[in-house]
This record gives C-alpha cells, structure tokens and sequence, in this order.
C-alpha cells in the first residue's frame, strides 16, 4: 500500500501560495530601491537629464494648453446648445403649422 503523507522537518520551509507571493512582493520592493538609488525612477530620473526650470517651462506650456482646451470646449459647448435650441424652436414652428394647416384641410372636406 502507498502511504501519500508527507513529513516535514520543523527547519524546512514550506512553498504556499502566500509565501510565493510575499517573496515576489519583497524581490519588487528590492529592485524599486535599487532603480531609486541609481535615479531611474520617475520623477528621480528626470531630474538627471532636465533641469527643473525645463521641466517647470514644459509644465507650463501643458497647462496652458489644457485651460485653451477647457475654454474651446466651453465655446463649441454654447454654439451646439445654441445650434440645438433654434433646430428645436424650428422644428416646434413646422409641426404647429403642419399640424395648422392638416386640421384646415380635414375641416373643409368634412364640409
């Protein structure tokens, strides 16, 4: 008869999902410091080839390029809001008169 039980020594560790994923988790945390300390990080990366007055500059000019965006889609906002309001003021005029003018004729050959 096979006997399917397995011993373990107390010193022996034993592979679980857990103690896998806690191993990958420190080997992570590891090469992050590793990439921080040498400033490939990010932000620390930046800093070795822009100075901060470029990178300020290019802040800057995104910024700027963001509130242009804002006020553009503002404006197109109000002119398709605008746009929207006379089709729908148009269309009420054509209905009320087609709606006229078909109660006219539905008269005059009721007559």
């Amino acid at each position: 008869m096979f006997n399917f039980s397995t011993q373990f020594r107390a010193d022996e560790k034993v592979d679980t999902p857990a103690a896998a994923s806690e191993e990958n988790n420190e080997k992570k945390d590891e090469v992050a410091e590793e990439e921080e300390a040498a400033g490939a990080s990010m932000w620390g990366g930046f800093s070795s080839w822009m100075s901060k007055d470029v990178l300020d500059k290019a802040m800057s000019s995104v910024n700027t390029a963001v509130e242009s965006a804002k006020q553009k889609s503002n404006e197109v906002y109000g002119l398709v809001s605008k746009d929207l309001g006379e089709v729908s003021t148009q269309a009420t005029s054509m209905v009320r008169s087609t709606s006229t003018n078909l109660k006219k004729t539905l008269e005059v050959r009721k007559q």
